[in-house]
């Protein structure tokens, strides 16, 4: 049975009764590639027999359920987590305890394929219809056909979960994912700093000072425009465009024809060659330079002596466990373990190494940096 839930009333019905529940899927779906601001515009829950489908954007308080998302005494069910965690937090305050990442824990339990697509097909033998991945889960009404493809993400993710921890119990590695998913419900969208913002856009550092100045002016145009029309960046502009003005920088306007589609041309053109124009009249000294990145400092022969070997150690770890070397031990923690040269395996907790590493490869990984010395 799903149920939809669009009004307060309904709203205090479904949190007293989750408290009853033990197990709960969840899932979201946001607005993200159609608006400039994304926010959740469903939110959807299952106990394995009854659906619910939560609709915030009927403005009712959301912030009832954060209750149930905090309980620890409630697992909740995600795939995939980490946008979902993130969205909750930021459209709600929502603090997500007792977290099940079923996409997490397929990886860990060594599937080929960790999609919920894939699971719900080998595991259930459910086909999702994947025309409603990209739809505009803001627009109302939602036809029955979106509301059925919303519930069936979050349907079946308590059966899912039972089989991969079974999967996960059976190769010892439950408490593996228990603490890779609580991490993942800390899980927060970053904070925006006051920086320029070609410093977050790809291609930027290979520019010069002047293609700079432009690339900086297109983002601030582009960034405006958006917000006021209430959609997505890409929508406005592709990236494509404004890198190809920013290096080329037009002298003419007819120039722009063969950067940008004639729709885009036909709206655009005028402003943006006047952007162009804007830039080439900055003066020299207050043109932008592009943050210097700090360089690593040269590792020593013995670190990368140690390195070597952690590499080998994984690679061997991986394939015997038949994981990806990044689950074993990821890059980051790599380094930082060859560099601060642990003595014993309680220091790793100090670096980026999860308790579960350290208990399972804790006193190899030290002997193999000892053996590397």
């Amino acid at each position: 049975m799903t149920r939809i839930v669009d009004n307060t009333s309904e709203l205090e019905e479904l949190c007293k009764y989750l408290k009853s529940c033990r197990q709960v899927g969840v899932d979201i779906e946001g607005d993200g590639m159609y608006h400039f601001r994304e926010k959740v515009c469903l939110l959807q829950l299952s106990d394995g027999k009854n659906n619910f489908i939560v609709d915030p954007l009927q403005a009712f308080d959301l912030h009832k359920l954060a209750p149930f998302f905090f309980d620890p005494g409630v697992e909740k069910i995600f795939h995939g987590a980490d946008y979902d965690i993130k969205s909750l937090y930021r459209d709600y305050g929502i603090v997500v305890n007792n977290l099940f990442d079923t996409e997490i824990a397929s990886r860990f339990a060594g599937l080929k394929y960790s999609g919920l697509d894939n699971l719900l097909m080998s595991f259930l033998g459910v086909k999702t219809e994947k025309k409603y991945q990209k739809k505009d889960w803001s627009v109302r009404p939602l036809s029955d056909d979106m509301l059925d493809y919303a519930a069936k993400d979050s349907q079946y993710l308590i059966e899912i979960s039972n089989i991969l921890k079974k999967k996960l119990k059976d190769l010892k590695r439950f408490e593996w994912v228990m603490e890779e998913s609580a991490n993942i419900s800390e899980a927060r969208f970053a904070r925006k700093v006051d920086r320029p913002y070609f410093t977050s856009f790809k291609g930027a550092g290979k520019l010069d000072s002047r293609s700079l100045a432009v690339l900086e002016l297109l983002l601030k145009f582009r960034y405006g425009l958006a917000r006021k029309k209430d959609k997505p960046l890409y929508k406005i502009l592709p990236n494509s465009v404004i890198i190809k003005v920013a290096e080329k920088k037009p002298e003419e306007i007819r120039e722009l024809k063969k950067i940008m589609s004639p729709g885009h041309y036909k709206r655009f053109s005028s402003q943006i060659f006047d952007i162009v124009k804007k830039a080439q009249n900055i003066d020299e000294k207050d043109l932008p330079r592009y943050p210097k990145k700090v360089r690593k400092k040269r590792l020593d022969s013995k670190t990368a002596a140690r390195i070597q070997k952690l590499k080998e150690w994984r690679m061997d770890k991986s394939v015997k466990l038949g994981l990806d070397p990044g689950l074993v031990l990821n890059n980051n923690g790599l380094s930082e373990i060859a560099e601060k040269n642990p003595k014993d395996a309680d220091q790793l907790l100090d670096m980026s190494v999860k308790r579960w590493q350290k208990n399972e490869f804790g006193e190899k990984i030290v002997e193999v940096i000892k053996n590397s010395n």
